[in-house]
């Protein structure tokens, strides 16, 4: 095994020039360490070596990885570097989110919050297990505790033989007793039986009876699924992975069984719907869904992979082209996404409505990084129907945007009046790319507008820099005050250039391409996903009359590459990252959650990449000191991020035409 990375071949290369993300195994970060060689990640890609020691145990979750050294004591590894967390040697460990609970044996149970230790007990559990903010604990005698993130609180005195846990459902093996389940408030028993072996997914548990046979419970009762006793049982959604020793590995994908490989793997562990096996000197191998690809012939001791805290969920489908998803603050609870040829499709009580809420398909041109690019709607749009929206059209040969008022129709909410379009604002473009496209109105009622530089590259025309060019520029107008002298929208007076030394309009420059901004409803934070030119993708924290670098920097980084520059002045993203395998192609802006189902990521921006299966949070650690965590890898295209009247999160699915809800891991 090398730690020189190596790619999967001349296609790779090729997908990527055209912005797709390639797929030579899982996007998922796999952890192996093997003997006499050391601990080593592989990225989906290659291998890369982490160091030469071997972790007696480790855990994952998103982008960091635990490891326990032993005398040595416990490290983290963050993506790029370790850090030790403590010389002391946790005796096991478990992980949730960014929270990792290490039980010290004499030095009791504590955990780790990403910044310090805490002690939740001196009492050392015989087991436990972790699902979102809650820590279950067997501590023997002493019965079975859950703590809540704050207090510790008895569920029994009983003393389980085995544990597992899946979203607020705890079920637990108490021998004799049988098998019962803790639904978060009380017990009820499952069988009286006593499984060999436990695995849940979500509200399914699957048991494995010895000679009973394999079981499933569905939430309700028990089937069975075979007669045959598995050794080892993985689970995955509706998807029950089972080694059956001499009779091979088989998959159970909520209907029936097919089998896998004759071969028995020594271990095996599942992510994201793909299962990773050791198969002894046969090395190991990853299946994807349909083959097995060989990551190794290599014989890992230990393999592990992340832990995420959310996943995709299917909403609705249908969709042409949707780069966008906007909403009303009108009660109603609908969900309006942009489709990139010029219309805007409405979502009501999860259905796709069949006729669009505007069709602008002949006023527009489309293809590419044109067309129908952004929709905000006004604050007061219940009472007064307003709304804009962001278009390309060509004039001539002029390529143009063009923002622009709209009125939904006086007598169906769930049609706009494509008559009643007043222009605002109209501005060349040099080149077909960079556009930008959003809109949002922000919470001091005034509307926001994002430009990109005007296309080509790097910038050429020098638009970024410039206070004298509305491209390369994110302007704040007043939709609703007396029209400015010679425009069809007012000025606000405390826009940092509104007496003079720029363009009145501008209220942030020396951005590329911003792709998504949004505001956080909270605390009226403005970020912006602002799309690199060929090294790193960055998040802005966008601030009055700040400059943010473009085409100086990319990133953090003096721009051309190799060269110097003064970066006096100049705003920093708060956070980047590479054109690589763990990082992307091109941002794509998102949200602060707010909402109430996902309650481990209450207060991160949720942003993601278009085309590198990536998504991220991004959590303010200390004031100005920003942590980036991978929270999900998945396979799609992804052109925006939406978000409810709840706070509840959506992505949007460029490449199949869906919107997908954002939801925590059951």
């Amino acid at each position: 095994m090398k730690t020189k990375k190596i790619l999967c071949g001349a296609t790779l290369f090729l997908l990527t020039l055209l912005m797709i993300s390639p797929i030579c195994s899982a996007a998922t970060t796999v952890y192996a360490s093997f003997p006499g060689k050391g601990l080593y990640s592989w990225d989906g890609t290659a291998w890369t070596g982490l160091t030469s020691d071997m972790p007696e145990s480790m855990v994952a979750s998103g982008s960091t990885l635990y490891g326990d050294f032993g005398a040595m004591g416990l490290w983290k590894w963050d993506g790029s570097s370790w850090s030790q967390l403590t010389p002391d040697n946790p005796e096991s460990m478990v992980v949730s989110g960014s929270t990792l609970y290490g039980d010290f044996g004499a030095l009791g149970l504590w955990k780790w919050d990403g910044s310090s230790w805490s002690q939740l007990t001196p009492d050392n559990p015989e087991s436990m297990v972790a699902s979102g903010s809650m820590l279950y604990a067997d501590f023997g005698t002493l019965g079975l505790w859950r703590w809540n993130g704050s207090s510790w609180s008895q569920l029994t005195p009983d003393n389980p033989q085995n544990i597992v846990a899946s979203g607020s459902m705890l079920y637990g093996d108490f021998g004799p007793l049988g098998l019962w389940r803790w639904n978060g408030s009380s017990w009820s028993q499952l069988t009286s039986d006593n499984p060999e072996n436990i695995a849940a997914s979500g509200s399914t548990l699957f048991g494995d009876f010895g000679t009973l046979g394999l079981w499933k419970w569905n939430g309700s009762s028990w089937t069975q699924l075979t007669t045959d006793n598995p050794q080892k049982i993985a689970a995955s959604g509706s998807m029950l992975y089972g080694d059956f020793g001499t009779l091979g590995l088989w998959l159970w994908n909520g209907n029936s069984w097919s089998q896998l490989s004759s071969f028995s793997p020594e271990s095996m562990v599942e992510s994201n719907s793909t299962l990773y096996g050791d198969f002894g000197a046969l090395g190991l191998w990853l299946w994807n869904g349909h083959s097995w690809p060989q990551l190794t012939v290599d014989n890992p001791a230990i393999v592990t992979v992340p832990t995420y805290p959310i996943v995709l969920t299917s909403f609705v489908t249908g969709f042409v082209i949707p780069v966008g998803l906007e909403i009303p603050e009108d009660g109603s609870g609908r969900l309006f996404v942009i489709e990139l040829g010029g219309t805007i499709r409405i979502i009501q009580n999860a259905t796709l409505l069949p006729t669009p809420f505007l069709d602008v398909t002949p006023l527009i041109e489309s293809g590419g990084e044109k067309g129908l690019l952004g929709l905000a709607f006004h604050p007061n749009f219940s009472a007064n129907r307003r709304f804009f929206i962001n278009y390309t059209r060509r004039v001539g040969l002029q390529l143009q945007s063009v923002i622009s008022e709209f009125s939904a129709s006086v007598t169906d909410p769930n049609l706009a009046d494509v008559t009643s379009q007043r222009q605002l604002l109209i501005v060349n473009q040099p080149f077909d790319n960079h556009n930008g496209g959003q809109l949002a109105f922000g919470p001091d009622g005034f509307l926001y507008i994002a430009f990109g530089d005007g296309g080509s590259a790097n910038d050429s025309l020098g638009n970024g820099q410039s206070l004298l060019a509305f491209l390369g520029k994110i302007l704040r107008i007043d939709v609703d005050g007396t029209f400015s002298p010679g425009k069809q929208y007012a000025i606000p007076a405390d826009n940092p250039f509104a007496l003079g030394g720029g363009l009145p309009e501008i209220w942030a420059y020396g951005l590329r391409n911003p792709w998504r901004f949004s505001f956080d409803h909270a605390t009226g934070r403005l970020f912006a996903g602002d799309v690199g030119q060929a090294n790193f993708e960055e998040v802005d924290l966008i601030v009055k009359g700040g400059n943010f670098g473009w085409n100086i920097m990319e990133g953090d980084h003096c721009y051309p590459p190799g060269s110097s520059c003064n970066t006096a002045g100049l705003i920093l993203p708060i956070t980047e990252y590479a054109h690589d395998a763990s990082g992307g192609f091109a941002v794509i802006g998102g949200f602060v959650y707010r909402g109430a189902l996902i309650p481990g990521v209450v207060g991160h921006y949720i942003f993601g990449d278009l085309a590198s299966g990536h998504l991220w949070g991004l959590q303010e650690v200390n004031p100005g000191v920003w942590q980036q965590t991978l929270l999900l890898t998945h396979n799609l295209t992804v052109s925006a991020f939406g978000q409810d009247s709840t706070g509840e999160l959506y992505l949007v699915d460029y490449g199949s035409g869906a919107v997908l809800n954002i939801l925590a891991v059951p």
